[in-house]
């Protein structure tokens, strides 16, 4: 059913893995001019008025497209709990690897161009959504016991 805790939680979940498409992953600043990271890529902000993509990152793009997917996936797989177990421990990993990936990529693209790196709290907007991913994989968890405790009475 769509009303059970777990769902919010998937929810909260997507909500936050989507919100990374609209916000700043990172900033970064050096002679060549201010770029910004974003979900497509790497974007040269030094003219606000028309702003360029600079590098294409087609990586970073897909690994937060696919959480997303997953997370709105095992929404509505409600019916197969089994299953929503593993796709949500999956999108847990995934998570995780995406905050790692964000931070990495970020230090690596700062080193790399020798720009300064402004820290941005979205590196770490995939963790807070891996917790909520967790709390839903408990609940389902839950559910499965409960479900299984009552086939043992009949």
């Amino acid at each position: 059913m769509l009303q059970r805790k777990q769902t919010l939680y998937l929810l909260c979940s997507f909500l936050i893995i989507g919100s990374l498409l609209f916000l700043n992953l990172g900033n970064f600043a050096g002679e060549e001019g201010i770029f910004e990271l974003r979900f497509n890529g790497l974007l040269d902000v030094t003219r606000p008025d028309s702003p360029s993509l600079a590098v294409s990152i087609p990586a970073l793009a897909i690994t937060i497209i696919l959480p997303l997917v997953l997370c709105l996936l095992s929404i509505f797989m409600y019916k197969k709990r089994p299953l929503q177990m593993r796709v949500t421990g999956i999108n847990i990993g995934l998570q995780v690897g995406l905050s790692a990936f964000l931070v990495f990529s970020n230090y690596i693209l700062a080193s790399k161009l020798g720009f300064e790196w402004h820290f941005y709290y979205t590196s770490f907007l995939p963790l807070m959504s891996a917790v909520f991913s967790y709390l839903a994989y408990r609940g389902i968890s839950d559910d499965e016991a409960l479900i299984n405790s009552l086939n043992r009475l009949r």
